[in-house]
């Protein structure tokens, strides 16, 4: 059954794999910067502050997924406009996804602020790590969505 299935889409595959690889890549650049940061942090710093780095990484990863899929809601639209060779519906399509993707980035800043930084002190943390969280949430709520 596997094989006959294998069989039958394997042209497919690579297809798949060439679009998929850009985005696999980019999800693992976002893992490998929260990890990077958790290792200079606990390098540099002590307990406390990498607490706090694990704290925002760990919450702000449910924003970043949820802005990573508006943005890239729009682009299998744009795949089959490209496919049906309609560059009219691409650019509109495009310009639309720009101004989706603005709206979103400020949604989701605003959604890190007002939520999570009035959320995190309720968390049952410590008061030492949500002092040291809190900064550092401001400021990946910025650089990712700015």
């Amino acid at each position: 059954m596997f094989t006959y299935s294998f069989a039958k889409y394997k042209s497919y595959y690579k297809d798949n794999l060439i679009l998929a690889l850009p985005i696999v890549l980019s999800q693992l650049g976002h893992t490998l910067v929260h990890m990077a940061d958790g290792m200079i942090v606990g390098h540099f710093a002590g307990t406390v502050q990498l607490a706090a780095v694990s704290l925002v990484n760990s919450l702000f990863m449910l924003i970043l997924v949820l802005g990573l899929g508006i943005s890239y809601g729009l682009t299998p639209l744009i795949a089959q406009a490209n496919g049906s060779k309609n560059k009219e519906e691409c650019g509109r399509l495009l310009s639309n996804s720009i101004l989706i993707n603005f709206v979103a980035s400020i949604v989701l800043y605003a959604l890190v602020l007002l939520v999570y930084y009035k959320v995190i002190d309720h968390l049952g943390q410590s008061p030492d790590v949500v002092v040291h969280a809190k900064p550092y949430l401001q400021f990946m709520g910025f650089l990712y969505f700015h």
